[in-house]
C-alpha cells in the first residue's frame, strides 16, 4: 500500500520508477472512463475525513474497471460501521457523513455526471457483495469471520443503503 501525504506532496516514486506529484497522479488515475482501479482512492487534500491524506493506493489486486466503482468502494470502506469482533453485531446504517465527504473530496478532483452520481448507491450494494461472497464460498469464512454471519450482515447493510436511498441520493445530489 501506498500512501500519499502532505508532506509527500511534492513527488514519490512508486516500485516502477517514475516519479508522479500526487496532482499527477490524481490526473492520472481520473482521466480515464476505464482504468487501473483497486482501492486506489484519490483523496482530496481538502477533504475533512484526512486532511493531510492526498491518495491511498492499494495493489493487492489490482485490475481494469471504470473509477466510478473505485469511487463506490472507497465510499464503502470509509463510512462502513462495524466496531464489535462480531459481524453480527454490527448496526445496519453507514456513516452518512464519510459517506459524503470521501464524495465530496473525489468531486473537487473529478466532475460527476447525474448517470454517474445516481449509481454510487447501488455499486457499494455490489461491491459488499462481490467481494463477500468469493471468500465465503471458498472456506465458509471472510478472514477469520463466520461467513454466514458475515454474508448476513451484508444483507443488513444492502437493505438499510437502499432503504435510506432517497435521503442519500438528495445528500449526493446536493
Amino acid at each position: 500500500m501506498l500512501v500519499c501525504c502532505e508532506r509527500q506532496e511534492k513527488e514519490f516514486m512508486p516500485r516502477g520508477g517514475a516519479h508522479f506529484s500526487s496532482e499527477e497522479l490524481v490526473r492520472v488515475l481520473s482521466h480515464y472512463d476505464i482504468g487501473v482501479v483497486h482501492k486506489a482512492q484519490a483523496v482530496s487534500a481538502g477533504n475533512r475525513l484526512a486532511p493531510k491524506i492526498a491518495a491511498v493506493l492499494d495493489f493487492d489486486s489490482v485490475r481494469i474497471a471504470p473509477p466510478i466503482a473505485d469511487l463506490a468502494n472507497a465510499m464503502l470502506q470509509f463510512s462502513i460501521v462495524g466496531g464489535r469482533p462480531n459481524p453480527a453485531q454490527w448496526p445496519d446504517y453507514f456513516d452518512e457523513h464519510k459517506l459524503i465527504e470521501v464524495l465530496t473530496g473525489y468531486r473537487e478532483v473529478v466532475e460527476l455526471d447525474k448517470n454517474k452520481l445516481d449509481s454510487l448507491l447501488d455499486l457499494m450494494i455490489e461491491t459488499m457483495i462481490a467481494e463477500a461472497v468469493l471468500p465465503v464460498a471458498a472456506t465458509g469464512f471472510f478472514g477469520n469471520l463466520s461467513g454466514l454471519d458475515f454474508l448476513k450482515m451484508i444483507l443488513r447493510k444492502a437493505k438499510w443503503l437502499e432503504a435510506n436511498k432517497e435521503t442519500l441520493t438528495r445528500a449526493i445530489d446536493s
